[in-house]
């Protein structure tokens, strides 16, 4: 509802909660109009458009890296999870101890109890300014152990200008 809005439906409340209190002799057919003026124009300002904006991105089909890195978690396989990463974040997860032997083994550790991806569902993409993507997935998994309970997780990939993921959230 606008400012505009907002003034003109207040003051016509008041107006009318005035003249109700001015005339209490007022038929009941008085009191029903006036209540049937204050529903209309709260109907009429509810379907004013918004004075937001909102716009769809334009969602680019994601680099065949995130195809990559997601088959590879599919089929457990780190080779393939670190091959699509960019060498910055290959870099950074190796000063962070981490490298395609111990994402194998994390990955082993999941497959051996029970996980299975089903499928990865890519919801969109957006471009940033600096030439990076943003694409969003949700995977859904289920682990056997846990009665095949299914999970939906999100993903949001930062890929750069080469297609590399550079940052998994």
């Amino acid at each position: 509802m606008s400012v505009l809005s907002a003034r003109v439906f207040k003051r016509l409340l008041v107006r009318g909660i005035r003249f109700l209190a001015q005339h209490k002799t007022s038929s009941s057919l008085t009191f029903l109009l006036t209540i049937a003026l204050l529903l209309s124009l709260i109907g009429h300002l509810a379907a004013q458009p918004s004075s937001s904006t909102y716009t769809s991105a334009d969602s680019k089909y994601p680099s065949p890296f995130v195809e990559e890195y997601l088959k590879g978690h599919a089929d457990f396989n780190a080779k393939r999870v670190w091959n699509a990463m960019s060498q910055a974040a290959q870099r950074s997860a190796l000063e962070r101890g981490e490298s395609i032997d111990t994402l194998q083994k994390q990955l082993t550790e999941i497959r051996d109890k029970g996980t299975r991806f089903e499928d990865a569902v890519f919801v969109g993409g957006y471009p940033l300014q600096d030439g990076h993507h943003l694409y969003f997935y949700v995977v859904s998994a289920r682990n056997i152990s846990k009665a095949g309970e299914l999970q939906q997780i999100p993903f949001v990939f930062t890929v750069d200008r080469d297609g590399k993921i550079s940052k998994v959230e």
